[in-house]
Order: structure tokens, then C-alpha cells, then sequence
């Protein structure tokens, strides 16, 4: 079995979000990787949010994510208001991310792994955004990552990637 009892418990206590946005900022928007606005606008299109739909967002950058959240909301979009604090907010995020009626992949290998296991639960791979590039191939920097696209293996829908630049 792919989770242990203590997992399965503690992720049954997480809620069932209608839309969960990952968002990876700080050091990718330092690195030139970052993915920006309108990869979430048109992952939003493509999934056909309802704008009575609420959306969560999991991000390591609360600035980005407010200013994502302030241009999303001028579009209509509605959002979760717990601002809840959790002691072991990494694995809180993964389990948010998991249990998701539908959910907006960032280019992060955390975000990757998190819909990965959403499988397990039988939620849906139709209501998965993947970007399509995993990091702008304009950039110096893919030479100092090794990591390509890891896939796409359970055939999540996919979203050209546009890069804050």
C-alpha cells in the first residue's frame, strides 16, 4: 500500500477544495522559472472554473500569491478565506493539493508528486492542469538543472507555460 494509516487519517481530515492553484515563487522568480499569470488564467479557462467555484491557494510565496489572488479576483473569481495556520505547513499543502476536485499544477516535482497520489483516491486526472514546459527553454539556467519535464503519465491536461520574465 502506497500510504501508511497515520497518512490516510490525517488526509481525511483535509477538506475536499473545488480548485486548489499551486503557485512556486521566490526562488523561481529569482531563477527566471517561474510560471506566471497567464498560465493560471488560461488553466482556469481550460478546467471551466464556474467563478462561484473557490479556489486555494498552495504557495512557499504569500506575496505572489496575493498578487495572483487581488488579479483573480478583479476576474470574478472567488476564494477560500481560511487563513488557517498549520504546524507542519509542507504536508498540510500536499494534502490540500491531493484532495482537490480540480487542481492547477506549478513546475514543482512537490505539485508533481501530489497529483501523482491523487490516483489513489480516484479523483479525477480529467480536472489536472499540467504546465506543457516545465521551464522556459530560453534560459541559461536549464543548464544548471538537470531535471526536464518529469511527464505527463496520467495524462493530465496540458497548458502552455508562460514565464515571468
Amino acid at each position: 500500500e502506497i500510504f501508511s494509516i497515520s497518512f490516510i487519517k490525517y488526509l481525511k481530515k483535509i477538506k475536499l477544495h473545488d480548485v486548489v492553484l499551486s503557485l512556486r515563487g521566490r526562488d523561481y522568480i529569482d531563477l527566471g522559472i517561474c510560471l506566471d499569470e497567464n498560465y493560471y488564467i488560461n488553466s482556469l479557462k481550460k478546467l471551466k472554473i464556474k467563478k462561484k467555484e473557490k479556489i486555494k491557494i498552495v504557495s512557499d510565496d504569500s506575496h505572489y500569491a496575493k498578487k495572483l489572488k487581488k488579479l483573480l479576483k478583479k476576474k470574478g473569481y472567488s476564494f477560500y478565506t481560511d487563513n488557517q495556520y498549520y504546524q507542519n505547513k509542507s504536508l498540510n499543502d500536499f494534502l490540500v493539493l491531493i484532495k482537490s476536485k480540480k487542481l492547477i499544477m506549478s513546475n514543482s516535482s512537490f505539485c508533481w508528486w501530489a497529483s501523482v497520489c491523487r490516483k489513489k483516491l480516484n479523483l479525477k486526472s480529467s480536472n489536472v492542469i499540467c504546465p506543457k514546459e516545465w521551464f522556459p527553454d530560453n534560459k541559461n539556467i536549464i543548464k544548471t538543472i538537470t531535471v526536464n519535464h518529469p511527464g505527463n503519465p496520467l495524462n493530465w491536461k496540458l497548458v502552455k507555460s508562460e514565464f515571468i520574465v
